[in-house]
């Protein structure tokens, strides 16, 4: 039963490599979904090593190596996924930052708009998910994130 879990759960690593949740973004989504299915793995690992009546079996060596290739496998998708976040968040940050927050408005004359660009509302999602998983955000970043929820009210 759990060789099976193990397997499925090797598999969908290696065919949902780039799949996340529609409303999770990108490179966070791909890592929370990574993760869930790392704890579920977890959890079911330690509800079967709590069962000590169970009897032992001959492919237990290798079902605890397959256990633990699979979890480094999450562990190493997890990482890569927030290493190029990094990539490319930090990259683009900066010339987002210089961008004044109000404009005068082209549609109405006379009028001041929100001059925010909206790939920040999307670095904001990934950040608070990067941290909600436990993974320090660069400094330029954190101070973005602080005042997140300023910037939030300005654009809706």
């Amino acid at each position: 039963m759990f060789w099976d879990e193990l397997q499925e759960a090797k598999l969908s690593l290696l065919s949902e490599k780039n799949s996340y949740a529609r409303l999770m973004p990108k490179y966070a989504g791909r890592a929370w979904t990574s993760l869930v299915k790392k704890t579920q793995l977890k959890s079911l690992y330690d509800l079967f090593q709590e069962k000590l009546w169970l009897p032992k079996v001959t492919i237990a060596v290798e079902i605890e190596s397959l256990y633990q290739d699979v979890i480094q496998t999450f562990d190493e998708a997890i990482l890569s996924n927030y290493k190029r976040w990094l990539e490319v968040a930090e990259s683009k940050i900066g010339v987002r930052l210089k961008r004044s927050l109000i404009c005068r408005s082209l549609q109405k004359p006379g009028l001041l708009e929100v001059n925010i660009d909206r790939k920040l509302l999307y670095v904001f999602s990934e950040a608070k998910l990067w941290v909600d998983m436990g993974f320090p955000i660069p400094n330029e970043m954190s101070q973005l994130v602080a005042r997140r929820n300023e910037l939030t009210l300005l654009y809706r």
